[in-house]
């Protein structure tokens, strides 16, 4: 695995990109009431502040940093402890940014 940055910059999970094995690394599990909600398999609104690490916990969900996350610790990858996959797919603003557009309802 790469070095990682200076540890004092600010950095955002997007420059991260697809580096599934830094995401795991990184990850730090502290306990929170909600965790177990957002690893179970239920409906979950994930909101916060900028920097608050939304992307972060969407993209240590996604299947390729659990499969990193089990590479990492030695353990095969069929022993896969969830019964769920998570996919991230970011979505950028477009046609779906309606917000100062001034217009009220999606195009179309």
């Amino acid at each position: 695995m790469e070095a990682l940055p200076n540890p004092f910059q600010v950095i955002k999970t997007e420059q991260f990109d697809n580096n599934y094995p830094i995401i795991s690394t990184l990850f730090q599990r502290i306990w929170n009431p909600d965790h177990e909600t957002i690893m179970g398999r239920t409906h979950v609104i994930l909101e916060g502040g900028r920097g608050s690490g939304k992307t972060m916990v969407l993209k240590y969900l996604s299947l390729e940093t659990q499969l990193a996350e089990l590479t990492r610790k030695g353990v095969a990858a069929s022993s896969y402890p969830n019964d769920f996959v998570g996919v991230y797919f970011k979505i950028d603003p477009g046609p779906f940014d309606l917000v100062g557009s001034g217009q009220t309802s999606m195009p179309g």
